[in-house]
């Protein structure tokens, strides 16, 4: 019968574990062949450990965390004819938690937390090493079109790195810290200045601390590759939005109008910016200048722009982007007569009043004035692998479609 609760552990037993018992002595204690049949059946452990002591006789030296699980842990182990002592004690330690060292005069016990605890030494950690705290270098783009006039609105962080926005501390050794603590909770953790970490671990502890910072840096350091596909659609047919499957995005793809591609790679978390811009300039102002019109020449920009910044998880990626469709400015043209203007009445050089003159030629200024369509969506999205984002809107010649997917 095998039964088993939150204290309990029943084993039917049969034979000799094959756990290497610890031995303190130059040759193993003549009481270990002393033989037993187990019948504790749901015991309390503190019994089991009283009546080892009495089949041993030998007195019993338990740690104060085996103490403790004395009184709370529960024991099953049968045996169906007389075992070792040294058979037992090893079932034990299998199915209990508990490290037995027999010495010749006593019984040593202790608890796995206990062993790692004698084992454990000091180990320094520089997480520099393992890219924590390296400094990536960020490319932020210049949105197209009137926007692009007003950077500080549009050249902010897409995804908040500030603590009060992410929860987390401006010194990252401080938030490694807390993970590793929580993957390894036995170990001792200290910070020492940005980079650097000063931990009592066992060498097993290491290594999995170690191989999980190295997963950690596999996993920042792999290029994350996105392509943005820009292009219109008829207005009258159905169009998928949204969170899409992949292979609809690729049939919705295939069947846009005049399609332009950008396709941008970084490292995790790394913001970039790529795309085509086209320039013209125009006469679209106006200003007066010692009673003339000066025309004012702006510069009028076009084209499709993207800057993401992408993390990318275990079964999903989080994509925030900042998208520009600038179509190119169709120029009109709007006549503006100079008319002949009054100069103000003002005093010659004895102080007598100078009548009013005309100033001006009556000339004519044709002004360009220009009318852009531009489409400039910005947000964040979680995408679950094997999907793509699908953005939508009007469009002079029907929608306007924008397609964010994943490279492989």
């Amino acid at each position: 019968m095998i039964r088993s609760t939150a204290w309990t552990l029943a084993v039917l037993f049969t034979a000799a574990s094959a756990t290497a018992l610890d031995i303190d002595a130059p040759k193993p204690p003549e009481w270990l062949a002393l033989t037993h049949r187990a019948a504790w059946r749901d015991t309390p452990l503190r019994e089991v450990l009283t009546a080892l002591a009495r089949i041993s006789e030998r007195p019993l030296a338990a740690s104060a965390q085996v103490e403790a699980l004395a009184g709370q842990q529960r024991v099953t182990l049968l045996t169906q004819r007389k075992e070792s002592l040294e058979s037992l004690l090893n079932e034990l330690e299998r199915t209990q938690g508990l490290v037995f060292t027999a010495e010749p005069l006593r019984l040593r016990i202790e608890s796995l937390a206990d062993r790692d605890a004698v084992r454990r030494r000091p180990v320094d950690l520089d997480l520099a090493a393992y890219g924590i705290g390296m400094s990536v270098a960020e490319f932020p783009g210049q949105p197209l079109g009137p926007l692009a006039a007003h950077p500080s609105e549009m050249n902010g962080d897409l995804i908040a790195s500030t603590g009060a926005d992410t929860g987390h501390s401006s010194n990252p050794a401080d938030d490694v810290l807390r993970w590793l603590q929580a993957l390894e909770p036995g170990c001792q953790l200290q910070p020492e200045g940005r980079t650097r970490l000063r931990i009592l671990a066992t060498p097993e502890e290491e290594a999995r601390l170690r191989t999980a910072l190295d997963v950690a840096l596999a996993a920042s350091v792999r290029p994350v590759g996105w392509r943005l596909t820009f292009g219109t659609a008829a207005g009258e047919s159905a169009l998928p939005t949204g969170i899409v499957p992949t292979a609809e995005a690729a049939t919705l793809a295939a069947r846009l109008a005049a399609p332009s591609v950008i396709e941008l790679a970084s490292l995790a978390g790394q913001r970039v910016e790529g795309g085509t811009r086209g320039e013209r300039s125009a006469l679209t102002d106006l200003e007066v200048v010692s009673t003339r019109h000066d025309p004012v020449v702006e510069v009028l920009d076009s084209g499709r722009h993207a800057e993401v910044r992408a993390l990318r998880g275990a079964g999903l990626s989080v994509l925030s982007y900042r998208l520009s469709w600038v179509e190119a400015p169709e120029i009109t043209e709007r006549v503006v007569a100079e008319s002949a203007r009054v100069r103000p009445p003002e005093t010659d050089a004895d102080g007598k009043l100078v009548a009013p003159q005309r100033t001006g030629d009556g000339s004519r200024i044709a002004m360009q004035v220009d009318a852009r369509w531009l489409w400039t969506p910005t947000g964040e999205a979680v995408l679950p692998r094997g999907s793509a984002l699908v953005l939508c809107a009007e469009h002079p010649a029907g929608r306007a479609v924008i397609i964010a997917e994943e490279l492989p």
